[in-house]
Order: C-alpha cells, then sequence, then structure tokens
C-alpha cells in the first residue's frame, strides 16, 4: 500500500508517511536485533492483532479474510 514507517531507536516517536505519532513503547537494538511494536505496525497495515493468552501466541489477520470467512454452523446439531 506504499505506507512508509520510519522508526528512531530509543524512541517513541514514529512518522508514518511523514505524519508524527507516538509509540506505547520506544524501539530498541538488544544484542544485534532491532526490536520494534509489532501491533503498532500490523494496525497500521491494517491488520488485526489478537493474543491468545492460553497458549502464549499472537494471531495477526486482514480483517477483509475474516469477513469472507464462511460462518461454521454449531456441528452439535444434526439436521435429518
Amino acid at each position: 500500500e506504499n505506507i512508509e514507517i520510519v522508526f528512531t531507536i530509543n524512541s517513541k516517536k514514529v512518522y508514518i508517511d511523514g505524519v508524527e505519532q507516538e509509540l506505547d513503547v520506544s524501539t530498541e537494538v538488544t544484542n544485534g536485533r532491532t526490536y520494534v511494536p509489532l501491533r503498532f505496525i500490523a494496525e497500521t497495515f491494517g491488520l488485526t492483532v489478537n493474543w491468545d493468552d492460553e497458549n502464549g501466541t499472537i494471531d495477526i489477520e486482514d480483517q477483509t479474510d475474516i469477513e469472507d470467512e464462511p460462518e461454521i454452523e454449531d456441528e452439535s446439531v444434526i439436521e435429518e
């Protein structure tokens, strides 16, 4: 979608297509790896982010994919 995201290390400032915004947490470099807020990036691209506490996983979905999924009927009800 030609969106430009510019982070500054150790700063809560971020620029989306040249417009300044503020993050909840700063970006950082730890042990040679750069960490940026995943939720912020995903939501900037219009994705939905859900945390599954039970499994300790993150689920990222495209909202259009969610809307296009067919509804699952209750399998416990058997029609004859």
